[in-house]
C-alpha cells in the first residue's frame, strides 16, 4: 500500500472532520516533456470518501529543530 507524507495540520484537519474529508491518491501518471510545457495525464486514483485517518497506521518520521539562540 503507498504511503503519503502529511503534515501535522493535516493529521489535525482529518481528525477534527473524519466524516467530511477525502483522501484521493493517484499513481501511475505520465509526464510528456516533448512540448513546450510539461503535460501530466492518465493515472489510477484510488478515493478514501469518507477518510479515517485512524483506519491507517500513522507514525511520526520527521522532526524540526530550531538552532540555539534562534
Amino acid at each position: 500500500m503507498p504511503k503519503v507524507a502529511l503534515t501535522a495540520n493535516e493529521v489535525e484537519h482529518a481528525r477534527q472532520h473524519a466524516s467530511t474529508v477525502a483522501l484521493v491518491w493517484v499513481s501511475g501518471i505520465a509526464l510528456d516533456e516533448t512540448g513546450p510545457e510539461p503535460l501530466a495525464g492518465g493515472g489510477t486514483p484510488l478515493v478514501l470518501d469518507p477518510w479515517n485517518i485512524e483506519a491507517g497506521e500513522l507514525r511520526p518520521v520527521a522532526f524540526e529543530y530550531e538552532l540555539p539562540g534562534g
